[in-house]
C-alpha cells in the first residue's frame, strides 16, 4: 500500500487510504439512491454547503463563500452527515461519489 502511495503522490495524483467499511459498501444505505434524492434531502443551503464540500473547501473557506460564521457551517455539515447517515467528511464524499453527486469539474 505505501508503494502505491507513493507512486500515486509522485505523478500529482492523490492517496487516500480508506476504512473498510466504506469500501465495502456499509457506509449507509443512502448510497444506493440517485443522487436528486439525496439531494432533495437537503434544505437549499445545506446544498451549496454540500457542493462547497464535495469540492473540497474546509469549514473556514465554506462559511467566507457563502458569508455565514464557520459555525453556521458545521451545523449545516453534521446535518447533511446525519441525513446521509454517515460520520465523517469522507465519508459524505463516498456517498456522493457512489450517488453520482460530485460536480462535473471534480
Amino acid at each position: 500500500m505505501l508503494e502505491h502511495a507513493i507512486s500515486l503522490a509522485l505523478t500529482g495524483e492523490t492517496f487516500l487510504p480508506l476504512p473498510r467499511a466504506v469500501l465495502s459498501g456499509n457506509v449507509a444505505t443512502e448510497a444506493a439512491r440517485p443522487s436528486g434524492q439525496i439531494l432533495d434531502r437537503l434544505t437549499d443551503r445545506q446544498r451549496d454547503v454540500f457542493q462547497l464540500l464535495l469540492a473540497g473547501h474546509s469549514n473556514k473557506e465554506i462559511a467566507r463563500e457563502l458569508g455565514v460564521l464557520e459555525g453556521t457551517v458545521k451545523v449545516h455539515v453534521r446535518a447533511i452527515m446525519q441525513k446521509l447517515g454517515v460520520r465523517n467528511r469522507t465519508q459524505v464524499a463516498v456517498v456522493a461519489a457512489r450517488s453520482g453527486c460530485f460536480p462535473e469539474d471534480a
